[in-house]
């Protein structure tokens, strides 16, 4: 945690009463906390399976140093979260959800749900570049003329992995089933965004459905038929990608496909209070 987050508050004794403070710092709203044009904390959230630095690999370890000298030197508060203390994070944050925590099968599923969900409830997770006065500009959809021009500052921010003509079936051929499609590994968000919520509760249906049909997620049907899924579209970036598809469509009428940079040399778009970056943005 930055020292000036620790020095009016008792010092955090646990990674849960870390992110209960890094809350209560930034619910105070000052600028200096929150990335710029935007309502998005200064928490980096990172997750790896122990805390065993000496059997990291060397790019884990180099990422980590760096994002703590982020912290000495600046506003910013960084989490590492092993695996169990995802585990205690879901249970004191989001106890209601441990059941459909603990029934995905894949580590990385589970990894998914939990970065969305701490997202919900912390904030933070920047992605690999700032926000620019340049990315909030006004933007014209190409084909119908909407004109977006939100004044609101940014509460969340996901870029592009997949950006396809929608008429040819190249997201097909490249296995996206989205011609426009979001990554799931690199985003940021205020605390309680509404996008975010989607997705939580479209999965939370999904498993839902299966435990009424089986009898539960913890039977053999119910594994089984989880085992099946595919994480990319169970959590991963479809699941991202159609939770940010209807919310969208619901706030703000956006026609989905003219967040395409095909045409316009990539240009990031604002539409209401979440900003959409290029593919160009994470090469």
């Amino acid at each position: 945690m930055p020292p000036s987050w620790v020095q009016r508050n008792p010092q955090p004794r646990t990674i849960i009463e870390a992110a209960q403070l890094a809350i209560q710092v930034t619910d105070i709203g000052e600028v200096r906390h929150f990335m710029p044009h935007s309502q998005i904390p200064l928490i980096v959230h990172q997750t790896w399976s122990h805390r065993q630095i000496d059997t990291w690999p060397d790019d884990l370890r180099q990422s980590v140093e760096k994002w703590l000298q982020f912290v000495v030197e600046d506003e910013m508060a960084y989490f590492l979260w092993e695996d169990e203390g995802m585990v205690e994070f879901i249970d004191h944050f989001e106890p209601q959800a441990h059941d459909y925590y603990s029934s995905l099968p894949l580590m990385v599923e589970k990894t998914d749900y939990f970065r969305i969900t701490v997202a919900t409830c912390v904030g933070g997770i920047p992605p690999a570049q700032w926000i620019t006065s340049q990315d909030v500009r006004p933007w014209t959809d190409l084909e119908t003329r909407s004109v977006y021009n939100s004044m609101k500052p940014v509460r969340a921010l996901f870029g592009i992995e997949a950006d396809c003509l929608p008429t040819d079936h190249t997201c097909w051929r490249m296995g996206y089933p989205y011609s426009i499609q979001l990554t799931q590994w690199s985003f940021a968000s205020a605390r309680d965004h509404p996008l975010l919520h989607q997705y939580i509760e479209n999965l939370a249906h999904q498993l839902q459905k299966i435990a009424n049909h089986h009898g539960g997620l913890q039977t053999s049907a119910a594994r089984t038929e989880l085992q099946a899924l595919d994480p990319l579209t169970l959590t991963g970036p479809e699941a991202v990608t159609r939770a940010a598809q209807e919310w969208l469509n619901t706030s703000a009428g956006l026609r989905w496909n003219a967040l395409t940079g095909l045409h316009d040399g990539g240009k990031a778009k604002l539409v209401d209070d979440v900003l959409i970056l290029p593919i160009t943005s994470f090469r």
